[in-house]
């Protein structure tokens, strides 16, 4: 998959085959949770192993990775309580996982989403076998593309949510905006912007 370093290739293997490595950090391996497929190159007598295309033949098993989908997409309104998403997928999710909202995922800084939540983390829960996310209420600006991030176990900083689960996007004004206007004439303001603006 795209989200593991050299195309999903590992190190070459140590410990007499026994162990295989992807990558130097946390995120060069961050797929999506569900089975892949394992395929096994030789790497001797000739054989190369630099791409998927060489000898990757023989069938090692099956990985399996406990994570969400990547593909969620999630609005909620500035100022207003966000809970209840639904469905929030994944393989092998559990209560004990942890999400957070961020501009982008792995950084080093959390982000605010209320002065209640001055991590930007959400919780999760179940209902009828399906999860769904909360984060209360959210004060962020608009914005149409927040990343939402998670982390499966030992999540005390912000930089330990180094997955992509998906993206926020958070409907109303943009904060700080300036209009004028003049003692004695109209006061029009026609320059108000934000996300998902309507007329009505």
């Amino acid at each position: 998959p795209s989200s593991v370093v050299a195309q999903g290739i590992s190190k070459p293997a140590t410990q007499n085959g026994r162990r295989y490595v992807w990558g130097n950090n946390p995120s060069d391996f961050s797929p999506e949770g569900g089975l892949y497929n394992l395929c096994w190159c030789a790497s001797m007598q000739g054989l190369l192993c630099g791409s998927l295309q060489e000898n990757f033949i023989l069938s090692a098993g099956q990985l399996e990775v406990t994570g969400p989908l990547a593909n969620h997409q999630f609005d909620c309104v500035r100022g207003q309580d966000c809970s209840h998403l639904t469905a929030f997928q994944g393989h092998l999710l559990s209560l004990q996982n942890q999400v957070a909202v961020r501009n982008a995922c792995g950084g080093p800084e959390p982000l605010s989403v209320a002065l209640a939540n001055p991590n930007g983390t959400g919780s999760l829960s179940t209902s009828g076998g399906k999860f769904s996310l909360s984060f209360g209420e959210v004060l962020l600006d608009a914005d149409e593309s927040y990343s939402i991030c998670w982390c499966s176990q030992s999540c005390n900083t912000a930089s330990d949510f180094t997955v992509l689960a998906g993206h926020l996007q958070v409907l109303g004004p943009y904060a700080n905006q300036r209009a004028d206007c003049f003692l004695g004439q109209k006061c029009r303001l026609e320059q108000i912007r934000g996300v998902g603006l309507m007329t009505d």
